[in-house]
């Protein structure tokens, strides 16, 4: 029998009750690393307590709420130990894994609920790029938090200028709670590498101009990654204008570590979010192996 349901619009109340169905497992637990711009805890599902630490973050952005739902399934599996034979219970012991499947929790509430969606008096009024809620990004302060961290913020181009649906990178970069909350986490806790999802492009972006220095170390699970999916390994990325203020980019030029970008689900439909129901097929079917050969690879 599943807990986790991939299925349907995959809301923050879903999100936590599963998690809580799963922390019952002996060796996980539900810690909070800070609250949304709305006062949403931001949970972390923490799964084994060996001394290496790896971190997985999804939902960056709101509408990409099928990155939670990919990392909830991934985490049922290791729980269960339905991973056999990339990962075994031994192997997990040794190491601390920390799963953020929804950073962005305000965003992902109103693609989801649009109208319904508890503070929308608060982005009512803001600019939209594209006029359908179901295809709002930022946070609930209209800041897009993929474009906010403090990794060539200056050299970020953006045509958005305002608080709005996507694209406005704010005033000053890692002002938004959510950020603060996530690049806290990782001061704290020496992950030695870390995956961060999306949704749309079937890409995988590992390497960029700013820290070549960790290339090699990156590659490796890269290329496995690609193996595993069939998703398309892209070359390092030297446009600082286009992939500069990324969480990928600022994890990498400041630990000096890897942080791979996966782009989950083809590119079809626009912004629009994909039909849950067809999660196997857009999905789990090529990436369900990601997150178990990434334990594997980074076994000490």
């Amino acid at each position: 029998m599943r807990i986790v349901n991939p299925y349907v619009k995959y809301s923050y109340d879903r999100m936590l009750f599963e998690m809580q169905q799963l922390a019952v497992f002996e060796q996980a637990e539900i810690i909070s690393i800070g609250k949304s711009r709305f006062g949403r805890e931001i949970p972390v599902f923490r799964l084994d307590n060996g001394e290496k630490k790896l971190l997985i973050v999804g939902t960056h952005h709101g509408r990409e709420y099928i990155s939670a739902a990919f990392i909830m399934r991934s985490v049922e599996d290791l729980v269960f130990d339905r991973v056999k034979p990339f990962v075994t219970r031994e192997m997990l012991s040794e190491f601390s894994l920390y799963f953020i499947p929804m950073l962005n929790p305000d965003g992902a509430e109103i693609a989801i609920r649009g109208e319904d969606c508890s503070g929308f008096e608060k982005i009512a009024s803001m600019k939209r790029v594209e006029e359908p809620l179901y295809t709002w990004k930022a946070n609930g302060a209209g800041v897009d938090l993929n474009r906010h961290y403090p990794c060539l913020f200056e050299e970020k181009y953006s045509d958005i200028l305002e608080p709005a649906s996507e694209g406005f990178k704010g005033e000053m970069p890692g002002t938004e709670p959510e950020v603060m909350a996530l690049m806290s986490l990782c001061e704290k806790e020496d992950f030695a590498s870390s995956l961060t999802f999306h949704a749309k492009g079937e890409e995988i972006y590992w390497a960029d101009s700013n820290s070549r220095e960790v290339d090699m170390a990156a590659y490796p699970l890269a290329k496995r990654f690609a193996e595993e999916s069939g998703y398309r390994l892209m070359p390092p990325s030297n446009v600082k204008s286009v992939y500069g203020a990324g969480f990928e980019n600022w994890f990498r030029a400041h630990f000096h570590k890897p942080c791979i970008l996966i782009e989950l689900s083809p590119y079809i439909g626009g912004s629009k979010p994909h039909d849950m129901q067809f999660f196997d097929m857009l999905v789990w079917q090529y990436a369900k192996n990601m997150i178990p050969a990434y334990i594997e690879l980074e076994m000490p």
